[in-house]
């Protein structure tokens, strides 16, 4: 097996760094502490989806995010999808995780682990490919460019869970259709997650 490089492995972090992105652009930066800092974070508000799900949006100058939970016996399944804006308030690149719960996320702290290990993939918006992940205890031990403009079919949920089980891999992220998420992003935008264009039989099954 290749080893891969630092930058591919610094993905495996991307939605830690995007949290901590967020924390140190929208804090004070001086070294006194605020008022603020005191308080627990922000419970999320959310509101009811299509397919009986519950849905969270995220939008401001530091994060475009939409995160969806549908209900699973007596947890949740949840997809995460975040980006971050350019300067011209656009976003073209996306990172994305699933994983079952047992209840809603109250906020990003609560919804991230930078342990979590398993499947992932970043979306870019302007482009024909997604790129793949599986994660182990350290690094991505396998990974893809997939899709009409990398000219290799995505994963299969089969394979995935056959690789993890194969290497002796924990899944705390779970396989879904990354590439149908890139057509809805490309035919709407990312708060099209949140509507019927997205079900959870296209993502899961």
């Amino acid at each position: 097996m290749k080893p891969v490089s630092k930058w591919r492995m610094s993905k495996r972090y991307w939605p830690a760094l995007i949290f901590l992105f967020v924390v140190a652009c929208s804090g004070d930066q001086s070294n006194e502490p605020m008022a603020n800092d005191l308080l627990p974070p922000e419970k999320w508000t959310w509101v009811s989806g299509p397919e009986g799900s519950m849905v969270h949006k995220q939008f401001d100058p530091y994060t475009q995010a939409v995160t969806r939970c549908w209900p699973d016996g007596n947890k949740q399944l949840c997809l995460w999808v975040s980006g971050m804006p350019t300067e011209f308030g656009d976003v073209q690149f996306f990172s994305g995780i699933a994983y079952t719960r047992t209840n809603l996320p109250e906020n990003l702290s609560d919804l991230l682990n930078p342990e979590s290990r398993g499947y992932s993939c970043q979306i870019f918006g302007d482009k024909d490919f997604v790129n793949e992940q599986i994660s182990g205890e350290h690094s991505h031990v396998k990974e893809q460019l997939s899709g009409q403009g990398a000219g290799t079919p995505p994963w299969e949920k089969g394979e995935v869970d056959k690789f993890a089980k194969d290497n002796g891999l924990r899944m705390d992220n779970r396989h879904f259709n990354c590439a149908h998420l890139l057509d809805v992003i490309r035919s709407g935008s990312v708060e099209s997650i949140a509507t019927t264009q997205v079900t959870r039989e296209a993502l899961f099954d």
